[in-house]
């Protein structure tokens, strides 16, 4: 797997839709929601929300009544968020389904906030932090299914303050324009939007000292 710093670092995609709107995955196949005042159609074996698997199809005839729409703020996070298992990388998750009026995942697809804490599958949960440096990155699937660290990076929750032991700040930003000590040092705090990033490099004098940039919204 390929090490990101935490500065390059993209918060995953809204990739959602309400009935009678169509989904698509990574693989760029697509699903009609239910939503037609006929019929509601569902995924045979469709993993519900609730965690039910979803049956046949839901008809009716003239004058029944349309199918629920699902509303976007009641689904699951993340998104996309059904994965195809525990020990996948969340790059490989797809859209939830709206069926019926309940949030679905693709069948053969579970939740992934359903897998354990620490999981591949939920590895976007966390990051890696450099104590020595201030390097952030991405942690790497072992073959366990776990996310791991290179050694001697610490664990820490995405978007937490990933700096060096030697430097002594809570917030990345209060840094910006003191001296520091080696080139070699950085400070990211927060995610994508928002996330300050600071690296230790000369100035304009000649010496070094923290220059910080915040991402913009």
């Amino acid at each position: 797997m390929h090490v990101n710093t935490l500065a390059s670092l993209t918060c995953l995609g809204v990739l959602l839709v309400a009935c009678g709107g169509e989904s698509r995955g990574r693989s760029g196949g697509s699903s009609d929601a239910a939503g037609s005042s006929g019929t509601a159609s569902s995924s045979a074996g469709a993993v519900g929300v609730g965690g039910s698997a979803a049956g046949g199809a839901v008809s009716g005839g003239a004058g029944a009544e349309p199918a629920t729409r699902c509303d976007e703020e009641e689904a699951p996070l993340p998104r996309p968020a059904c994965t195809p298992n525990c020990s996948a990388d969340p790059n490989d998750a797809l859209s939830l389904e709206c069926v019926a009026g309940t949030w679905q995942c693709p069948p053969g697809f579970r939740l992934s906030s359903s897998c354990p804490a620490g999981s591949c599958a939920r590895s976007y949960e966390q990051a890696c932090c450099d104590t020595t440096t201030g390097h952030g990155a991405s942690t790497e699937c072992d073959s366990d299914g776990m996310a791991q660290c290179a050694p001697g990076a610490a664990v820490i929750e995405y978007g937490e303050l990933c700096r060096p032991d030697a430097i002594v700040t809570e917030s990345c930003g209060s840094l910006q324009g003191t001296p520091c000590s080696s080139s070699e040092y950085e400070c990211h705090q927060g995610r994508a939007c928002g996330a300050t990033n600071c690296t230790c490099a000369a100035n304009g004098a000649g010496s070094l000292a923290w220059q910080c940039a915040t991402n913009p919204c």
